[in-house]
């Protein structure tokens, strides 16, 4: 049996753990770290599952916090197969190898309805798909604070709204969060991190965005990433010449290949 000691040892049962008020305060700092950032830009692929079906593809995305993104998902000889953009206001879809076009208003959960998940406001999307959760520092000072000795992280959760994410030890990763309950609820893990060296905070290449009471997961896998690049790309699309403009509705978009 003495193979499980460096197996506890790492995991954190034996490991020496901080007082419950830094790891507080290693949690405010990371979530106020993260909420400077102005903009994030990523490469890398989805994968989208609902109801036993799924399709993935390449994709880049390109995101101006709180509100603005641009995500284009390509196919075969890297062909853009969808353009979805949010200016704030107005939500977009384009489906060039379809010749559909969709818009409808951004607010409330129209982009979380759309992509088939529980009702979640656009900023809340837009933050997990690039590895950040919504919550804020200030929120994290009334958390309760729960040790996973076997992850070796902690687990801080709230009971209105009903959220718990979960952070590393020292408090340089979140590596999970959950929201709601029941129909509503969403879990989210984040893995493979890296970042600058010169910085404190790493970053998730791997999203894992999943919603039992709908069905749906959401996959990304960043392989580039970046963050407060300038904002150079449009927010807005207009459809074609002649092209008809539909209405965005939860059927919109196709969940095979």
């Amino acid at each position: 049996m003495l193979f499980v000691f460096p197996l506890l040892s790492a995991c954190g049962y034996l490991s020496r753990w901080p007082a419950p008020e830094r790891a507080r305060e290693d949690l405010s700092r990371l979530l106020a770290e993260r909420s400077q950032e102005k903009t994030f830009w990523a490469d890398g692929w989805l994968r989208a599952e609902q109801g036993g079906r799924g399709i993935s593809f390449p994709a880049e995305i390109f995101i101006e916090y709180p509100r603005h993104a641009r995500l284009t998902a390509f196919g075969l000889f890297d062909r853009p197969e969808a353009y979805l953009t949010s200016d704030g206001e107005t939500l977009s879809l384009y489906l060039p190898t379809h010749n559909r076009f969709h818009r409808g208003a951004a607010k409330g959960s129209q982009l979380a309805s759309l992509l088939g998940l529980p009702p979640l406001e656009l900023e809340e999307v837009l933050l997990l798909l690039s590895g950040r959760v919504p919550l804020s520092g200030e929120q994290a000072q009334g958390a309760k604070l729960w040790q996973d000795r076997w992850h070796g992280w902690w687990k801080a959760s709230l009971d209105e709204p009903p959220l718990a994410l979960f952070f590393t030890m020292g408090g340089s990763r979140i590596a999970g969060f959950e929201r709601g309950r029941g129909r509503d609820q969403v879990l989210v893990s984040f893995a493979n991190f890296r970042g600058p060296t010169c910085a404190s905070t790493e970053y998730p290449r791997k999203i894992d965005l999943r919603a039992p009471g709908t069905g749906t997961r959401l996959k990304a896998s960043w392989s580039e990433m970046e963050v407060n690049v300038p904002a150079d790309v449009p927010f807005t699309l207009e459809p074609p010449a002649g092209l008809p403009v539909l209405p965005l509705s939860p059927s919109t978009l196709v969940w095979e290949r």
